[in-house]
């Protein structure tokens, strides 16, 4: 071989390698898994539950994953990590929706699909863990519409979002007739007790909770009537809200009682004239 084609051969492999090692490794794409793992692991590491999911979040949907499936996943990953840790898990549910909300807003999308996925994987991690429905459900809403409040959103579209999100949940979770209801009793509790909390008219919030639980109760094919009554029945509960507790007061110290100065005898002057 003639010693310009070597050369050639070796300047063409010079550069086609140079190209190859230059051009990005293809990087595996990010999955709902890696999310919860993600969650799990900065619960673990002391982080709260709300900072987890809506950094872990907002990660996620800047690798293109949707904001709902991030967060149902980021949700289901709160909640198995306060499971393991011992800790409340409706606690988790509301910090980690409302968490999912303020994630999905830093992003500059809107709260709807976030609250939403959320809601689903929170009732659905609550059904596995054996949890209480109707606490979870009230823990949603109250994170939901704290979360879109915060962020200047209406609180009536994170309602609306929640309760899709509940009830797609329920129907996932296989739960029971009675459970499904629990849930929108729940929900209604949890939205007059959060509406409260945000400085929110609650009988327009209760007209958007029961307009959402009528439409998406006819688009999963569930009861629309018995689960109406159901949010209606919530909604008259004036018992307390396990799942979105009141706020505690803060109480000033009590002030120290005033106390008058000792009278002062007067000091007769030795200098003055007897009268």
């Amino acid at each position: 071989m003639k010693a310009s084609s070597i050369g050639l051969l070796m300047a063409y492999f010079l550069v086609t390698s140079a190209v190859f090692w230059a051009a990005p490794l293809p990087c595996a794409a990010l999955t709902a898994a890696d999310v919860e793992n993600q969650v799990k692991a900065a619960i673990g590491s002391g982080t709260g539950a709300e900072e987890a999911v809506k950094s872990a979040v907002a990660a996620a949907i800047a690798e293109g994953i949707s904001a709902k499936e991030a967060a149902r996943a980021a949700t289901k990953g709160a909640v198995e990590a306060a499971l393991a840790m011992g800790r409340d898990i409706n606690a988790a549910i509301k910090a980690a929706v409302m968490g999912a909300a303020l994630g999905a807003a830093a992003t500059g999308l809107d709260t709807d699909g976030a609250i939403e996925g959320a809601s689903e994987g929170g009732i659905m991690a609550a059904a596995a863990a054996g949890g209480d429905i109707q606490i979870a459900a009230q823990a949603a809403v109250c994170g939901a519409v704290l979360g879109a409040v915060e962020e200047g959103q209406e609180a009536t579209s994170a309602v609306t979002s929640t309760v899709s999100g509940l009830l797609a949940g329920s129907r996932s979770a296989g739960l029971s007739p009675e459970d499904t209801k629990g849930a929108v009793y729940g929900a209604a509790q949890g939205a007059k007790a959060a509406a409260k909390a945000a400085g929110q008219d609650r009988a327009v919030v209760f007209s958007a909770l029961t307009e959402a639980v009528s439409s998406a109760a006819k688009a999963y094919g569930l009861p629309a009537g018995a689960l109406v009554a159901a949010a209606e029945a919530g909604m008259a509960d004036t018992g307390p809200c396990a799942g979105c507790p009141a706020p505690k007061a803060t109480t000033k110290p009590a002030a120290m009682p005033s106390v008058a100065p000792d009278a002062v005898e007067p000091v007769p002057d030795p200098t003055a004239s007897p009268i």
